[in-house]
């Protein structure tokens, strides 16, 4: 019975040239509601995710003022995550919300100013180690070692910040300017 009505409208639809305008506004009713649910469960993930993260302290105010610092390097800040949860990211603070920004090393830390959230300061005393990864939550699929991956202590927790540098060469550079600030006796990662 369903099918013979499915198939009038088929044809009546086939017929006018067209989709009925009744299975058009349907369609796009069902499409609307859709697409809401899936940011609403979004939305949900992310405030329930934040909650878990209450714990997290503030963190480190950006200095006014930096010293000795080496130039800016442009590209994208990707994400947080803490330490051996790999795609545990961390959402609090701003730190989960991926955008442009500038890297600069300096004798007191790592200063990411982030273009549209808030800038990220690690101080050179919670440098626990840098390296180059493939990828992490909010950019996977990277060709090997294209991203800085920098690991740092705050409080009781162990962080990871990605960036990517805008330029290849940059990498290595950024790698050897945090790993020189880093503290002796800091674990490397």
């Amino acid at each position: 019975m369903i099918r013979a009505g499915t198939f009038r409208l088929s044809a009546l639809v086939a017929a006018q040239g067209g989709s009925h305008p009744v299975a058009r506004t349907f369609s796009v009713g069902v499409l609307l509601i859709v697409v809401f649910a899936v940011y609403w469960f979004m939305a949900r993930g992310w405030r329930h995710r934040a909650a878990r993260q209450i714990d997290i302290a503030e963190l480190p105010e950006m200095p006014d003022h930096v010293e000795g610092a080496a130039a800016p390097v442009s590209g994208v800040y990707v994400s947080t995550t803490g330490e051996g949860g790999w795609l545990d990211r961390i959402v609090t603070h701003g730190l989960g919300v991926r955008s442009e920004a500038s890297m600069t090393v300096a004798p007191d830390g790592v200063h990411i100013e982030r273009i549209g959230a808030p800038g990220l300061f690690i101080p050179s005393y919670a440098v626990r180690g840098v390296r180059l990864e493939r990828g992490m939550p909010g950019k996977i699929g990277l060709r090997p070692e294209e991203l800085l991956v920098i690991t740092w202590q705050h409080g009781e927790h162990v962080l990871q910040s990605g960036f990517r540098p805008r330029h290849s060469a940059d990498r290595e550079v950024l790698l050897k300017q945090v790993d020189a600030i880093r503290p002796i006796g800091g674990d490397a990662a």
